[in-house]
């Protein structure tokens, strides 16, 4: 006999799918056409800044440029050293524009 708690258990679990396998949509990472977003987010991970001719040598072999990273914001140049965007001050540049603008540009 099983009680309340369990069956509200096994029922939790039913709805909400657990137990089932799930495919995933994973990114290639030696892909040199992936997102740019991902080949910025691979090439910076936690680092705020990187010099320049470290980040031309982590590009080199793909068809991004650092000055693709610096137009749509994510970064900027000084004294040939590349700062990292802040994410919030990044979200703070799109606040008001139109959601699929971004989703493009992020591409």
């Amino acid at each position: 006999m099983t009680t309340k708690k369990k069956r509200l258990a096994q029922e939790v679990a039913k709805a909400v799918g657990a137990g089932k396998a799930v495919a995933l949509e994973t990114v290639d990472f030696n892909d040199p056409n992936r997102p740019k977003t991902c080949q910025f987010l691979r090439t910076f991970g936690t680092a705020t800044e990187m010099k320049r001719d470290q980040l031309q040598k982590f590009l080199r072999g793909t068809v991004t440029t650092p000055d693709d990273f610096v137009q749509r914001g994510w970064c900027s140049e000084e004294k040939k050293v590349f700062t990292r965007t802040h994410p919030l001050d990044f979200a703070r540049e799109w606040s008001g524009k139109h959601r699929r603008q971004l989703s493009g540009f992020l591409s």
